[in-house]
């Protein structure tokens, strides 16, 4: 079946398809979220919300719509920063229609909207079994972005754990593994919320037929959490492992100053007294010089054997 696809000036795309629209926004306007809240008798404070960017998961219900906003991280395709950032996603859910405003930073739900304007057969599964269909897999999709976002955070605590194996001393290990438990809670306190979130938009919203891929869909949030929960604790050990490298490192300078000293120390007492202009034993001798070089000399073999037998260096 075709669907009916148009685009307006307040950059609102739609796709119908059995008597289903959904709408989508890109970066909305305060123009966008009046039209929006006027064409779908919306609440002005629910379209409002539309344009913060810090707005957290939520489920809300109200008289003819339920308002989902999901957070979603972001893995950026910059080499200089790609630890992830957050973009919001809300969606309405009517009666016949969803509607789904964001940023544009969530490609795989762009992806997804593409796909369903180009593939009949996608569109008809997705559209012939009603609204809750649809929000199903919009949800999916934000999902799968939320849990893809950890690769990138594994794969950088892993590099951390063979540095530590490897006892790389070049890098720095405490500043990075902090700021990867930073990404990681961070991570955390976003999938917390979807849980809470998915679950009662499950109850609201009861089907039969799609309880279990609800189910399904809540359990790999859970296997996230306990994921992060893994990785919170990885960094931790980093953590202590780069503390007992750091104190490693440094008592190693420490030891290397106090080798120093200990050999210095003796040779210079040495060469200060016989260098002093009271009269010495070596003065006026042909070969004082020489001699007091060869006392210096046996001081320092003295100091180093004495160092080496107290493991100093």
């Amino acid at each position: 079946m075709s669907a009916e696809i148009a685009v307006s000036e307040s950059a609102v795309q739609s796709i119908q398809s059995h008597g289903i629209t959904w709408f989508d926004v890109e970066r909305p306007t305060k123009r966008d979220c009046a039209r929006l809240a006027e064409a779908h008798q919306l609440l002005t404070r629910d379209s409002e919300t539309f344009l913060d960017r810090s707005r957290l998961s939520s489920f809300t219900r109200r008289d003819g719509y339920d308002l989902l906003v999901l957070q979603v991280p972001i893995v950026a395709t910059s080499r200089r920063r790609a630890n992830p950032s957050i973009s919001p996603v809300s969606i309405v859910i009517g009666p016949d229609y969803a509607l789904t405003i964001h940023y544009g930073d969530v490609r795989p739900l762009i992806r997804f909207f593409r796909e369903l304007e180009t593939d009949d057969r996608a569109r008809g599964e997705t559209f012939g079994r009603g609204v809750p269909t649809l929000i199903l897999a919009i949800v999916q999709r934000l999902i799968d972005a939320t849990i893809g976002s950890r690769g990138y955070l594994e794969r950088a605590i892993t590099a951390q754990e063979e540095l530590i194996n490897h006892n790389d001393g070049g890098n720095d290990l405490t500043g990075t593994a902090l700021r990867l438990r930073k990404e990681v809670q961070r991570l955390r306190r976003i999938t917390i919320p979807a849980v809470s979130v998915l679950r009662e938009l499950r109850q609201s919203r009861p089907v039969d037929e799609l309880d279990q891929d609800w189910e399904m869909l809540t359990a790999r949030l859970d296997a996230l959490l306990t994921s992060l929960d893994d990785d919170l604790s990885a960094l931790d050990g980093v953590l202590l492992a780069a503390s007992a490298v750091a104190q490693l490192r440094m008592s190693r300078y420490l030891r290397a100053l106090l080798a120093l000293s200990v050999l210095a120390l003796p040779v210079l007492v040495v060469t200060t007294t016989l260098g002093m202009t009271v009269n010495s034993p070596l003065t006026g001798q042909p070969y004082g010089f020489t001699i007091g070089l060869a006392i210096a000399g046996v001081v320092f073999l003295v100091a180093l054997f004495m160092a080496r037998y107290s493991r100093l260096i």
